[in-house]
């Protein structure tokens, strides 16, 4: 049974009892509007996510390319034991995983290559003797 009527124009939700949409003057319908489902489309793996920081910036950069995508664990980092303290992730549910579906994989794995790359040797880092803390504002 429907739990929600929805504008083919606008593709609002309303409830059962609206029978056309307040902005559209349309007939409401009980299907959701859009694409129709793709039931058993194949997904595969493209990102794990070891630092809770790149799971904000791995979201961003999927949804900025318009890629849906499913967060696997991410819900569940700090629902069990000690949670992510210290480690990045919790150790008993494992890494967020980001799943997309298979066709875009390629776009999504160049959208999010070089995430987690150390940074390379041959980068010249200030020595901590050298560097200096930049004045404090005075007033």
């Amino acid at each position: 049974m429907a739990v929600h009527r929805w504008c083919p124009e606008c593709w609002d939700r309303f409830p059962l009892y609206f029978r056309v949409c307040p902005d559209c003057q349309v007939a409401l319908t009980d299907q959701r509007p859009g694409p129709a489902p793709t039931p058993n489309q194949e997904i595969v793996r493209v990102f794990v996510a070891t630092d809770e920081a790149l799971v904000g910036i791995t979201r961003s950069l999927l949804e900025g390319e318009s890629i849906e995508y499913l967060e696997r664990f991410e819900r569940l980092q700090d629902l069990f034991g000690w949670g992510r303290f210290g480690t990045g992730y919790n150790y008993v549910v494992g890494p967020v995983e980001f799943w997309v579906c298979a066709d875009e994989a390629d776009h999504a794995r160049a959208c999010l290559e070089g995430l987690e790359n150390p940074v390379p040797e041959d980068i010249i880092l200030p020595d901590d003797d050298t560097y200096q803390q930049p004045p404090a504002n005075s007033k």
